[in-house]
């Protein structure tokens, strides 16, 4: 869904971002994620051989999958069901969503990324050229290809059952809230693995490049991103600047206060709010206060 950008020119290993502040979480997921990362990958390689093919939604837990040239193991099943499940954990931890509905996720896999492509456009949704996955809400359909590192994979799936547990709890939500907590428990879901400083950087790294270059767009222009902002030139910089938001709003207890109260007014409105103005009137100083510290934060972390 992302593309590697350059090195950073200083390696950052999430210290003093706010990231680790849901260490009790990833200290769990670490473990069983990065443990079967290999074994997911030899899967995934040789599958194509056996030709699994359906169209309906199959398997246990809190996933389904309908499978498009690729097999899914028990193991690989058992995996992105665990992963999914502490994809729901952080939702209630960060954004104090304890009253989550009980949700299924259904998972069409393409082996083949060409594949995914045409399923993509034909969804009617459009296809931009950047696209890893997809979540389809009229379908309730979680949409990818196995056509990247494994973690790239996982990443892309934990990304889009973020959109799924909004769209199926919230609504409609802000295109910056949206894609920024995607993002934003995408990343934390893979900070211990291998990957983990190249997707901190793909985030961060623009927005100090932005910063340093005095281009980085307003706080008020961000939270007031639209679907016609998405061109293919603007998409890195959406996805980085939404997600900073995130990741800034959780770097403090005070913040993160702000962003759970944030949070439980979306959903008490179905997303009709006015998030500028509300986000504004629950941060102490308002939204210059925001811009001022938010800046700061992108600086220093």
């Amino acid at each position: 869904m992302s593309r590697p950008l350059p090195q950073a020119t200083s390696e950052q290993s999430f210290r003093g971002s706010g990231f680790t502040s849901e260490r009790f979480v990833t200290r769990i997921i670490s473990v069983a994620l990065v443990a079967s990362f290999c074994a997911l990958a030899c899967e995934a390689h040789s599958a194509g051989s056996r030709h699994v093919n359906t169209n309906e939604f199959k398997g246990a837990g809190l996933c389904r999958f309908s499978l498009h040239d690729i097999a899914v193991s028990p193991q690989m099943e058992a995996s992105i069901n665990s992963g999914v499940g502490q994809v729901i954990a952080l939702h209630k931890s960060v954004f104090g969503m304890t009253n989550l509905p009980t949700i299924t996720f259904n998972i069409r896999l393409f082996r083949r990324f060409e594949d995914f492509k045409v399923y993509h456009a034909a969804s009617g949704k459009g296809f931009h050229i950047w696209s890893g996955g997809v979540y389809i809400a009229d379908k309730k359909e979680i949409v990818t290809s196995w056509d990247s590192k494994p973690e790239r994979v996982l990443k892309t799936i934990y990304h889009e059952a973020s959109h799924a547990i909004l769209h199926q709890t919230i609504g409609g939500t802000p295109l910056w809230f949206k894609e920024g907590s995607a993002e934003y428990f995408a990343k934390l879901m893979v900070a211990r693995s291998r990957i983990g400083n190249e997707v901190w950087r793909e985030g961060l790294f623009p927005c100090k490049t932005m910063l340093r270059e005095n281009r980085l767009p307003s706080l008020e222009t961000i939270l007031k991103y639209t679907d016609s902002d998405w061109p293919d030139s603007k998409q890195h910089e959406i996805y980085a600047t939404s997600w900073s938001v995130v990741q800034f709003l959780t770097s403090s207890p005070a913040r993160k206060q702000v962003l759970q109260k944030y949070v439980g007014r979306l959903a008490e409105k179905h997303g009709n709010v006015d998030s500028v103005k509300l986000l504004g009137e629950l941060y102490p100083g308002g939204l210059q206060k925001i811009e001022q510290d938010w800046r700061a934060w992108i600086s220093t972390a």
